[in-house]
């Protein structure tokens, strides 16, 4: 869960207003985390409240790429509504302390007002040597793009969903073509730099835009076999930052697949965020590593051995877990996830994923399958709740109303942009919202 942090104008906020955040957390009892190379304080954590959770697992507060979005991942729920309990113990601490401030935390898939800029970097050494990386990449091409910045304003709901190996590839197959259908029914980032952008779901878009170099890292892959060979794509990927001892290292120079590291006898040469040279022998972390730079609309997260569906921008507070109740619904009914995005070929997905980034709940009546195809992905996430007997196709309601009204979160927005500005738009996506509700 990623939320913008703004101001009621919709501009965003100054880094002492997280040394706050970390300050008055840890008075609460959470425990604060710092970044190894930096020494900055950058999220906290707290043990999970939640039933039947093991003693290590906990909430957790960061920072993301961008310092002014905050991102909440909760320990694991073993339903919705433990999660759904907890979530709201989060928010109305971070709202308190937050608030006390006049900072608002959005339910909003971007920065509204702000413009991406390298000065918005969290307090990470791996956001910074990506940063250089991304521009070294496309500075070498000659291309004149902006870059990683762009990646400093947004803010998705992803979802983690466990998944065993038997069927984790199945499962992952058919969220990646799906992709485009859960981006119509969640699109939520039209507004930004104070203007209507030119997609729906904008901050999706940004991934293409700011590293063309990397396009086989992005969006809708070609599809896996089996888990061995989501590992291999990995070491194919041209490693951007590796870790030792909790110290990024930025390849900056290395053209070549990690898997030529994995079976390099002489070690590769890294530079950390300061200039400090190391020569980096094969770990067997590197694949974690790798796996968190497969930007795919949807990935395995081998380490945690779930399903991550990373195209939904973070939801409005009213309907905040829809997404997350979609997405659980399609795993636990796959294989009829599968017969959906079994009904067009990959070439089809892809193209559908352009025109939904852009068009949105638009793109419902510029292709009429789509109504066909949206309303297929609501029953089948509906019988998967069902299955599990906790009602929680209750959480589905708003995402059923969406498709019924042919109006996404973007819509909305664009509605309350023209309506009020900026100003209507953040106290319409204020997550204070959620907790009244």
């Amino acid at each position: 869960m990623e939320y913008p942090l703004v101001r009621d104008d919709g501009s965003t906020i100054q880094l002492d207003v997280l040394e706050y955040l970390w300050e008055e957390l840890e008075r609460s009892g959470w425990n604060l985390q710092q970044d190894m190379a930096l020494g900055t304080f950058c999220g906290a954590s707290f043990p999970s409240q939640l039933p039947g959770s093991k003693p290590d697992e906990r909430d957790v507060v960061t920072t993301d790429f961008g310092y002014p979005t905050l991102e909440v991942s909760l320990a694991p729920a073993i339903r919705l509504d433990h999660a759904q309990t907890r979530l709201s113990a989060i928010l109305q601490t971070l709202t308190e302390i937050l608030g006390s401030h006049d900072v608002r935390l959005l339910g909003y898939g971007i920065q509204p007002v702000v413009e991406p800029s390298a000065s918005l970097l969290g307090p990470k050494d791996r956001y910074h040597l990506i940063w250089h990386a991304c521009a070294q990449e496309n500075a070498a091409d000659g291309s004149n793009l902006p870059g990683a910045e762009l990646h400093c304003i947004s803010a998705s709901q992803q979802s983690q969903i466990d998944v065993s190996r038997s069927e984790a590839v199945e499962i992952l197959n058919a969220f990646l073509c799906t992709s485009a259908l859960r981006a119509v029914l969640c699109a939520n980032s039209p507004i930004w730099r104070s203007r209507i952008g030119a997609a729906k779901v904008q901050r999706l878009s940004f991934w293409t835009e700011f590293w063309p170099a990397r396009s086989e890292q992005v969006g809708i892959p070609d599809l896996f076999d089996d888990t061995n060979v989501f590992v291999a794509r990995l070491l194919q990927f041209r490693p951007i930052v590796l870790f030792r001892d909790n110290r990024g290292f930025r390849l900056d120079s290395r053209q070549e697949p990690l898997h030529r590291l994995k079976s390099s006898e002489v070690g590769w040469s890294g530079h950390d965020i300061f200039g400090n040279k190391q020569c980096l022998e094969w770990a067997l972390s590197d694949i974690y590593t790798q796996n968190g730079f497969a930007w795919f609309d949807a990935r395995l997260q081998l380490r945690l051995g779930t399903i991550e569906d990373r195209v939904c921008c973070q939801q409005p507070p009213e309907e905040h877990l829809g997404a997350v109740a979609l997405a659980l619904g399609l795993v636990e009914n796959y294989r009829e996830h599968t017969k959906i995005a079994s009904s067009l070929s990959l070439s089809d997905w892809r193209n559908l994923r352009e025109f939904a980034l852009r068009d949105g709940m638009l793109l419902v009546e510029r292709e009429p399958r789509i109504e066909e195809l949206l309303q297929q992905l609501l029953n089948c996430a509906e019988v998967g709740l069902q299955r599990r007997g906790f009602g929680e196709e209750r959480f589905l309601s708003s995402l059923v109303r969406r498709f019924k009204r042919k109006m996404a979160p973007a819509d909305v927005a664009i509605q309350n942009y023209q309506d009020g500005g900026v100003k209507q738009l953040v106290a319409k996506l204020n997550m204070t919202a959620f907790l009244e509700g």
